[in-house]
C-alpha cells in the first residue's frame, strides 16, 4: 500500500511514497529520506484546510473600509500572553474586537483585566465552533503565525502576524520578506 506522510518540518527521516508539507517555507528544508525518493508536495498549494474554510474560501469576503471588525486569534493557548497587549494596542479604534480564547489559554483573567481598561468593545469567544465564520467575517485579523495564517489567506482576510512560538519564525520570515503580511517583531 502507498504511504503518505504529512509533516511540517524536517526533524525525521522520511520513508514514504508521498510527503506533504504545506508550509510556506517547506521548500527551504533539507529532507532526509530512506529508500525510494518520495513524491514531494511542498508549499501552500498542499495545505490541508478544514471543510468550513474551503467552503467559505469560495465566497467573496465582506471587506469593509474602514474596518468594522478586528479578529484577535493568537493560537490555542497564547503562550506568550500577548492578547492583553494586543487589546490595549487596539484601544481607541472605531471598531469591534472579536477575541478568540483557545482551549489552552491560561491568561483569561489578564484578558478580562485588559477588557476593563479599554474603551473599544470586545466580544470574547471561548473556543468557538464557528471560528471559520469569525475569520471570514472579520475585516482584519491579528493572528499568531501558525496554521491560522493559511486559513486567513484562503478566506481573503488580511492580517497582522505575531510570532507566538519558535516554530512560527520561519513562516513569519517568509510573510515579511515576501511582503505577504505585516509581521510585528517580538
Amino acid at each position: 500500500y502507498p504511504l503518505a506522510v504529512l509533516l511540517d518540518d524536517d526533524r525525521h527521516t522520511i520513508s514514504a511514497d508521498l510527503f506533504v508539507n504545506g508550509n510556506i517555507h517547506a521548500h527551504t528544508f533539507e529532507y532526509d529520506y530512506e529508500g525510494r525518493e518520495p513524491n514531494w508536495c511542498l508549499g501552500p498549494d498542499y495545505v490541508l484546510l478544514r471543510d468550513p474554510i474551503r467552503r467559505r474560501a469560495a465566497e467573496t469576503p465582506p471587506w469593509r473600509t474602514p474596518p468594522e471588525t478586528i479578529l484577535v486569534t493568537l493560537g490555542g493557548s497564547d503562550i506568550q500572553n500577548t492578547t492583553p497587549t494586543v487589546l490595549r494596542a487596539l484601544d481607541g479604534l472605531d471598531t469591534r474586537l472579536v477575541v478568540i480564547v483557545g482551549p489552552g489559554f491560561t491568561n483569561r483573567e489578564a484578558i478580562r483585566v485588559a477588557e476593563t481598561e479599554i474603551d473599544t468593545p470586545i466580544h470574547l469567544l471561548e473556543n468557538p465552533d464557528d471560528l471559520p465564520t469569525q475569520m471570514f467575517e472579520a475585516d482584519l485579523a491579528v493572528s499568531a503565525c501558525g496554521s491560522s495564517v493559511y486559513e486567513l489567506f484562503a478566506l481573503g482576510t488580511p492580517f497582522v502576524g505575531l510570532v507566538q512560538a519558535d516554530n512560527q519564525r520561519d513562516i513569519a520570515d517568509v510573510l515579511r520578506n515576501e511582503e505577504l503580511a505585516t509581521v510585528l517583531p517580538m
